[in-house]
């Protein structure tokens, strides 16, 4: 864009009037005007620029706004589908949790029903065996009355019998008869006798026998029967390797279930004496998962060994054998 060209004027006369310029001043005038003119151009064209970029400039920033709205509103669209995902995720897990919880549910149900039905089972075979023993019952009672009658009526015939036989003026022939005729009946009522098989006993010893009491009884027994068994043997093995002229008596035994003990008595015998000076008196007992042996007259311990794995080796024969010495001692010191 260029501005207007100024319009040029005729040179003042200056106040001396109608004196013409010289040819310097003329041309010094005529360059003034040129530069004029093109600072006044370049003015207005700088004010154009400015404009121009100015323009350009609200224009960038409307763009900045216009993007700055895009981008966020993407943002907002990416948290959105973020968002719609992990609902959707979520609604998965829940209705996988629903689904587990209506399995688990229905196998309440399930289970609620056997377990009722259990019951009703347990009910039953309760019920009848109460009947069972109802039953039981009065049959040992018609059986106890039956025989009762029975032993009733043998002894009256036994006393039919001696009246017979006392009385001398019933024929022989009368007699023989008589008496064919009660052994008849005797041997009817015999017949009909029951012998009681004692049912109550025998139910009663197997149910204990079965029951967790008589196995701990019963488990403390072989441990202990087996443990005695070792205690034999050692003392068995010194007498014949050590003074086999010495006989080894031994006694107890005693058992005792609800301490889960017994006992065991030794004594070396000197030759010639039929008694010993007194006994070796040994304890054998179940202690905290241990067999342990101690000397009863003196309390002292002479061996312990675990249950889970006993040992009955070298060190137990030594033990034993230290525990007889005293005793033995004893009876090498009695007189012959």
């Amino acid at each position: 864009m260029t501005a207007p060209a100024t319009p040029q004027l005729p040179p003042d006369p200056g106040p001396a009037g109608a004196a013409a310029s010289s040819p310097a001043e003329q041309r010094r005038s005529a360059r003034e005007e040129k530069t004029k003119a093109e600072v006044a151009k370049l003015v207005a064209e700088t004010k154009a620029l400015t404009s121009f970029w100015g323009r350009l400039f609200e224009a960038v920033k409307s763009i900045g706004a216009v993007l700055a709205a895009v981008l966020a509103g993407y943002a907002a669209l990416t948290t959105y589908r973020v968002t719609q995902l992990e609902t959707a995720q979520a609604e998965a897990k829940l209705a996988a949790v629903k689904t587990e919880l209506k399995s688990a549910n229905d196998a309440v149900v399930v289970a609620n029903k056997e377990v009722a039905t259990k019951k009703a089972e347990a009910v039953k075979a309760e019920s009848d065996k109460k009947k069972a023993q109802d039953q039981l019952a009065a049959i040992e009672t018609k059986l106890g009355q039956d025989q009762e009658k029975a032993r009733l009526a043998e002894s009256r015939l036994g006393d039919v019998r001696k009246q017979v036989a006392n009385n001398s003026s019933i024929p022989e022939p009368a007699r023989a008869a008589i008496r064919e005729g009660l052994n008849g009946v005797s041997a009817t009522l015999g017949s009909n006798t029951k012998v009681p098989d004692h049912a109550d006993v025998w139910r009663a010893a197997e149910k204990y026998s079965k029951s967790n009491d008589a196995q701990a009884v019963q488990q403390a027994s072989k441990i202990l029967d087996e443990a005695a068994g070792h205690l034999w043997e050692a003392a068995s093995g010194i007498q014949a390797k050590e003074m086999p002229s010495f006989p080894l008596s031994t006694t107890g035994g005693m058992f005792d279930p609800t301490k889960q003990r017994t006992e065991r008595w030794y004594a070396f015998l000197k030759p010639g004496h039929g008694s010993p000076t007194y006994w070796i008196k040994y304890e054998i007992k179940i202690e905290n998962n241990f067999i342990v042996f101690r000397e009863i007259n003196d309390g002292v311990v002479y061996y312990k060994t675990p249950i889970s794995s006993p040992t009955y080796g070298e060190p137990f024969v030594e033990r034993i054998k230290s525990s007889m010495a005293a005793q033995l001692k004893d009876e090498m010191n009695r007189p012959d």
